[in-house]
């Protein structure tokens, strides 16, 4: 899988206009750091592409490059909580995890929960300013990742992103189609009173 043609569709997704400032030789730089995770020898790899003598010093000139860096390494965050226990989980290619990740995403770069549509920033909002909480960790403002069949593996065929409201009450107890069908309205209409909170919070 070539990391430069999953950058590129990353960035024209979610950054469209932050790439533009990105050089080719930022490109190279960022797809083989961040994608194909070589980071023992980033120093070289600047130096070699005329970027940098130092790690620090580049990301710190190159704000769009840190952004981006970041953003990518929180998404690898969420690939190696999926390696745990699962060892088969998109063969173990963090490639393979950002391909999927970016096919789910939309035009604007956003995920939506594959069951009541709320997208990931009315999730994130709702968290932040403390309109949801929960004691639990792994009730947060991040989307889930849901596989469709629960006796199935984390692949790309297998797995959307859910919230944590559809995710848990589906559980593996109702089908897809009878939760889209009979629960999924009713959170949809929750979600669009969070949201009406969170604007009127902003």
């Amino acid at each position: 899988m070539n990391s430069m043609k999953l950058l590129e569709q990353f960035l024209q997704k979610k950054y469209p206009d932050m790439s533009k400032t990105l050089s080719e030789s930022d490109r190279i730089f960022l797809s083989q750091y961040s994608i194909d995770r070589q980071q023992s020898n980033s120093v070289q790899l600047l130096k070699k592409l005329g970027l940098s003598t130092s790690f620090d010093q580049y990301f710190r000139e190159n704000e769009a490059a840190r952004i981006i860096r970041d953003d990518i390494q929180n998404i690898y965050r969420r690939f190696t909580v999926k390696l745990d226990g699962n060892h088969d989980s998109f063969g173990r290619k963090f490639a393979s995890f950002f391909d999927w990740w970016i096919s789910e995403m939309d035009e604007d770069g956003k995920h939506h929960c594959c069951y009541c549509g709320v997208d990931e920033d009315t999730v994130r909002a709702a968290f932040n300013q403390g309109i949801i909480a929960s004691k639990k960790p792994s009730f947060s403002g991040h989307l889930q990742i849901e596989r469709m069949d629960p006796d199935g593996g984390y692949n790309p065929d297998n797995c959307k992103f859910a919230c944590v409201i559809c995710n848990n009450a589906k559980s593996d107890m109702i089908s897809r189609d009878d939760f889209v069908q009979y629960f999924a309205p009713g959170i949809r209409q929750y979600w669009q009173h969070i949201k009406n909170k969170c604007l009127e919070k902003d």
